[in-house]
Order: structure tokens, then C-alpha cells, then sequence
């Protein structure tokens, strides 16, 4: 695909998401703090879900100190409605430990030294660095790597390489945009079952819905 499609990819993708952004409690001015537990909730689990319990998480536990001294059971009770509780639960309880013990209740700006709290990944890392410190890190998860991998190569892309490609891409001023236009793409549009593609905006140059409507093998 040329360059030229690429940075109108990009530009129709901002332009879709000024009009379609989804509105989340932890995108309204959180703290650090609140982002990097929004993240550790969002892992594996629906937005929608993540929505429900997160404004009460984060006034029962208000700051890593809080998280550090809960005990599994009001962790449990808080996080029941979403999946994977318990391994949520005891991992959200060892990071607050680790930011109480090794960073005095701060949250590290560096992503080098994100990357060394529990439970905290490439994606995760690269999230908070750019929501909560202005990073410019491009945040590549299994659905950033669905959408592009449809939109530019039709079967699939790994998580690596939609990195390389969003960083090649990505527009300099709009990280942050970009990365949440992606997600929220990817969520209303993209879906990994079922995706619109008949009313996408982008399936005119979309390589898997070419492959769909001509009937080869498109995967994702």
C-alpha cells in the first residue's frame, strides 16, 4: 500500500474518531494512578465491563498505598463482575506493594521503569507513558494488530509488527489520538467477530475486505 493511502488512512481514521470516540471515566483528567489501574482492568476484559466497577475501585482504593494494604476478599467483592477476578485481584495487590516499596507511591513516568511493575507489558507501558506523561509511545495490542493487519496485509499482523507499522505512520502532534482511535475502532467497527465491513469507511482499501468479497482467505 502507498504512503499516500497510509496517511489518508490515518487522517479518515482521526477524522472517524473527532465523531465516534467512546467516553470513559478514566479518560476525563484520571490521574496517573487511575490510568495505570484502568489498564490493568481493561487486560482481557470489555470497556463496557471495565465502566461499571471502576469509579468505585478507585474510591475504595484511592491511592497504591490503599491497593497495598487490601485484602484479596474487598479486592474479590470489587472485582467480581469482570473476568479473570482473583488473578486481577492478587496481581493489582502486588503492584500496589511494588509502587509503595520501590517508588514511594509514585507512578514511574519512564517506560523503562513502567516495564518493571507487575503485571505491566509492552502495551500497558507504552499506554500510560503517553496518557499520563505525554509520551509519544504507540500502544500496539491484539486489536490494534486486527485492524491494521485487515486494513494493510488482508491476513493478519502480529502485535510487533503493527508496532513497527503505527510508529511509521503514526502522526507526531496526535499519539494519543491515534492510539485511542485504533482501540475504539477496533471495538465499534473492527470487531474480531462480525466486523462492519460493509459500512466501513475504510473498506474501499481495506486488503481483507477485498480478499472477503472475492471470496480468498482473509483470517482475523
Amino acid at each position: 500500500m502507498e504512503d499516500s493511502t497510509r496517511r489518508r488512512f490515518v487522517e479518515e481514521l482521526l477524522d472517524w474518531h473527532l465523531r465516534n470516540k467512546r467516553d470513559f471515566p478514566w479518560r476525563r483528567g484520571a490521574s496517573p494512578y487511575q490510568l495505570l489501574i484502568a489498564e490493568m482492568l481493561l487486560t482481557k476484559t470489555n470497556a463496557e465491563k471495565v465502566e461499571e466497577v471502576f469509579e468505585d475501585f478507585i474510591a475504595s482504593f484511592p491511592t497504591p498505598t490503599d491497593l497495598a494494604e487490601a485484602d484479596l476478599a474487598s479486592l474479590h467483592r470489587k472485582l467480581r463482575p469482570l473476568g479473570l477476578w482473583r488473578v486481577k485481584a492478587k496481581s493489582l495487590r502486588r503492584l500496589g506493594r511494588e509502587l509503595r516499596t520501590r517508588y514511594d507511591g509514585m507512578i514511574p513516568r519512564e517506560k523503562s521503569e513502567l516495564l518493571k511493575l507487575p503485571g505491566v507489558g509492552e502495551y500497558i507501558s507504552s499506554a500510560i507513558a503517553t496518557q499520563a506523561f505525554g509520551a509519544s509511545e504507540v500502544a500496539s495490542d491484539v486489536n490494534v494488530s486486527r485492524v491494521l493487519g485487515r486494513v494493510f496485509s488482508g491476513n493478519g499482523m502480529g502485535i510487533e509488527q503493527a508496532a513497527r507499522l503505527a510508529k511509521r505512520i503514526v502522526p507526531k502532534e496526535s499519539v494519543l489520538d491515534f492510539n485511542q482511535s485504533l482501540l475504539d475502532f477496533g471495538a465499534l467497527v473492527c470487531g474480531a467477530r462480525n466486523p462492519l465491513c460493509p459500512t466501513c469507511p475504510f473498506s474501499r482499501n481495506c486488503e481483507y475486505y477485498k480478499r472477503k468479497r472475492t471470496g480468498q482467505s482473509a483470517s482475523m
